[in-house]
């Protein structure tokens, strides 16, 4: 999968973030970020590391002058064929700058070393700049999953299905 870098553009008053891969030192700061985007459904901070510990090729942070100002994660299932986006979130001041979407492409792009076939998420079904996002990048809508992370969480489950990685 070819993911093409035509989201809206940055504004040009401001450097380009610089996408890699989480490291431990990180955490804090994808705590603070997760907890601000997240809000009441923020992992708490013993999940994110053990996340890190288990999936650390599949984080990727985007921070600007020294600021972390997006984080995303992808998490292969056992098989290596399937994977989870579990979490993508951008600072809410830096957005409509493409980050997400250069996130997303990090992330989807992590998995071709694995020949993942399919990669799935939930979203929050009014969260319509995230749906179009993943839209513009192939997801295609599953279905409502009623109260998905509790009562009154319904999330919508989208998916896409990736091409051989040669």
């Amino acid at each position: 999968m070819s993911v093409s870098k035509n989201w809206a553009s940055a504004d040009s008053d401001q450097a380009e973030p610089t996408i890699r891969v989480a490291v431990l030192d990180d955490l804090p700061r994808v705590q603070e970020l997760d907890a601000e985007v997240f809000k009441d459904l923020a992992y708490p901070r013993f999940a994110l590391r053990q996340l890190l510990d288990l999936h650390a090729p599949g984080w990727a942070v985007a921070e600007r002058e020294s600021e972390l100002v997006g984080y995303s994660l992808i998490a292969p299932d056992f098989n290596r064929e399937t994977a989870w986006l579990l979490a993508l979130g951008v600072r809410e001041d830096c957005r409509g700058q493409r980050i997400g979407w250069d996130l997303l492409k990090h992330s989807l792009d992590s998995l071709k070393s694995v020949d993942v076939k399919q990669v799935t998420l939930t979203v929050a079904p009014d969260n319509e700049t995230a749906i179009t996002l993943y839209k513009k990048a192939g997801f295609v809508m599953l279905g409502l999953q009623q109260d998905y992370y509790g009562p009154g969480e319904d999330r919508l489950l989208m998916q896409l299905h990736l091409g051989r990685h040669d």
